[in-house]
């Protein structure tokens, strides 16, 4: 189906940024993704963005930091974010923040120690609590993973998502390709990430190493948005014309070579993935059969 060619970037795409510049008056109207450096900015940006920029999520990272250290502000309200942390923390320390966690609209990825990771993971889940782990291509993928995939998609106990795995179900239609990058906000389809100078990219990475699109946030219209979607969304396809080991794999189309990385075992991406795979199609055919009314996640 052909775009309408017209001035106005579309209403599904959000512009990822960094709160580093005067973003509610140059990006006002659009809708954002916010990079924040500390959590006290969220509220005060969040009034001054008001109801027409609005705002699908504030991010804030602490590479080092705990649920212990954050300082979680009860009138977040409903407002949507994104925590990425180090750890949970002990549990007895940090158990009111959680009671507090519950009334919110908050996530929390946890990006530590791959098993300690995910054992807050699960426990944030089982409270209700929309949690996660950040996987990278060098992850070692641990049985802790594994465990973590069978608990989101096998456990009869009621519990929230997990990330990244709810997302990649969510998007995963059995004929397409996804990946764990869908967490870093890498989908053509939804984001584009843009800088102060309002240069444009589909991923932070590209962003930050200056491989940005042909125009700006100010220039963007649909056409050229999806023109430069549709080629951004076919280079995982050069793998197939180099014929990469990846592209052999089983799992091929829930990782898209996210764990390529020369040093891995391709053995035990292969083997994480696929039971991913099987867990997502598992999920996929308990909602097809759930005919009195769709199955949300």
């Amino acid at each position: 189906m052909s775009t309408p060619q017209n001035n106005t970037p579309r209403n599904t795409i959000s512009y990822v940024c960094d709160y580093q510049w005067p973003i509610e008056v140059e990006l006002k109207g659009k809708s954002l993704i916010v990079n924040v450096n500390h959590v006290g900015d969220i509220r005060r940006l969040n009034d001054a963005l008001g109801t027409e920029t609005p705002v699908q999520a504030y991010i804030y990272r602490d590479a080092y930091g705990s649920l212990e250290t954050l300082d979680v502000d009860p009138d977040w309200g409903d407002i949507p974010i994104v925590l990425y942390l180090n750890r949970l923390g002990q549990f007895r320390t940090v158990a009111h923040k959680v009671e507090m966690l519950k009334g919110l609209n908050v996530t929390v990825i946890f990006t530590g120690e791959e098993s300690r990771a995910c054992v807050d993971a699960q426990i944030l889940a089982s409270l209700g609590i929309h949690s996660g782990i950040k996987l990278t291509p060098d992850s070692p993928l641990s049985d802790s993973v594994l465990d973590l995939i069978t608990y989101n998609f096998y456990s009869q106990m009621p519990h929230a998502d997990i990330e990244p795995f709810s997302t990649m179900s969510r998007h995963y239609k059995g004929e397409n390709y996804v990946s764990p990058s869908l967490l870093d906000l890498e989908n053509p389809a939804r984001y584009l990430h843009v800088d102060a100078k309002h240069r444009l990219a589909f991923t932070r990475d590209d962003l930050l190493a200056g491989n940005v699109l042909d125009f700006t946030s100010d220039d963007a219209t649909d056409t050229l948005i999806d023109d430069a979607a549709q080629i951004f969304s076919r280079r995982w396809q050069q793998w197939f014309v180099e014929s990469h080991p990846c592209t052999f794999c089983p799992a091929f189309r829930v990782c898209k070579g996210f764990f390529h990385a020369p040093e891995k075992s391709t053995e035990r991406c292969t083997e994480v993935m696929s039971e991913l795979l099987e867990a997502i199609e598992f999920e996929r055919k308990k909602c097809e059969n759930h005919s009195k009314k769709p199955c949300q996640l």
